[in-house]
């Protein structure tokens, strides 16, 4: 379902972001889905997407196949993989499976029935009893068991998200009973804003799309009920409602100078009172700055940094002074 609305979603945030202006560019490491949407973004791709190179940047093995392939590699390389893997790799995904909820387990007890995924997207998952499990809802798990840790006793009504990936955490986060969120607004590039809007849709949610400025009569409200809104990363500047909680996973760490600049002069406009921030405290390609030097308005006092336990990562939270 949706796969003609999330292509023709696609062809009109590709032609408003030509003319739009703005630090919110991509980065020299997402420059390659410039090209590579288009060529493939079909209704085939679209069911399996977590099975092909449009969830590229967002997971990886084991939720979608390994490619072995000569070096230099580019994301044109890694055609679709939608049915099966080997049985090396499947022995090999259970495996990091199971490593990956030992990790998390010291941080966060492990719930299985917490452990869901609604397979949209077509990923690769491994059967714990009669458990379908993916890394992809580990990691969800832990981002779920750790906001409600930190932010439980706060009063979040809206979350803004930039650099959500396919939706999951959003879908995850909202869907949940445990918080009281009325309004999740997912900020990305238009593929992957085309991705979310393909999953939560799929998922069952309430979505608005807003990609053109009369858009923002209908989101600049208060929602009587559960609602994502994706925005066009064009017009954040143009937002003027309360925001409570901010969230990047992963993305910040390899914008460039200005996309960081550009997002974080936004969210200090806005007031947000808390930033939730999982990036890496390194660089991997030039361009990237290190999370200690991210451009955050003095307005906000660090409160907490830990390690992040799936990988070299760092947890950082901010509160408005």
């Amino acid at each position: 379902m949706f796969e003609k609305e999330t292509i023709e979603l696609f062809k009109t945030l590709r032609d408003l972001s030509a003319t739009s202006n703005g630090g919110w560019k991509h980065s020299p490491v997402e420059n390659a889905k410039i090209d590579y949407f288009p060529a493939h973004l079909n209704e085939s791709n679209l069911i399996n997407f977590r099975r092909t190179a449009l969830s590229g940047g967002t997971i990886s093995f084991p939720d979608r196949p390994l490619w072995y392939l000569p070096q230099p590699q580019s994301i044109a390389s890694f055609k679709p993989w939608p049915k099966g893997i080997p049985f090396w790799q499947k022995v090999r995904g259970i495996r990091d499976i199971l490593m990956q909820m030992y990790r998390v387990n010291k941080q966060c007890k492990i719930k299985m029935n917490g452990l869901t995924d609604n397979l949209v997207g077509n990923p690769c998952y491994y059967l714990l009893g009669h458990r379908k499990v993916t890394d992809f809802c580990i990691r969800m798990f832990y981002y779920h068991e750790k906001l409600k840790q930190e932010f439980s006793a706060d009063s979040i009504e809206t979350i803004m998200e930039i650099g959500g990936g396919f939706g999951g955490l959003c879908e995850k986060l909202i869907s949940s009973k445990e918080f009281a969120i009325k309004t999740y607004i997912l900020i990305d590039l238009p593929e992957n804003l085309s991705l979310s809007y393909y999953y939560l849709s799929n998922s069952g949610l309430k979505v608005k799309v807003a990609v053109k400025e009369k858009d923002l009569d209908s989101i600049n409200i208060t929602e009587t009920e559960k609602v994502v809104i994706l925005l066009a990363p064009w017009l954040l500047p143009k937002l003027s409602r309360k925001v409570d909680l901010f969230i990047n996973t992963m993305s910040f760490q390899h914008m460039t100078l200005d996309n960081l600049k550009y997002y974080l002069s936004e969210i200090d406009r806005l007031k947000v009172r808390k930033l939730y921030l999982v990036n890496r405290e390194g660089k991997r390609d030039p361009s990237d700055v290190v999370m200690s030097k991210y451009p955050i308005s003095s307005a906000y006092e660090l409160v907490k940094k830990e390690a992040y336990p799936l990988s070299n990562h760092e947890t950082r939270i901010y509160s408005l002074r």
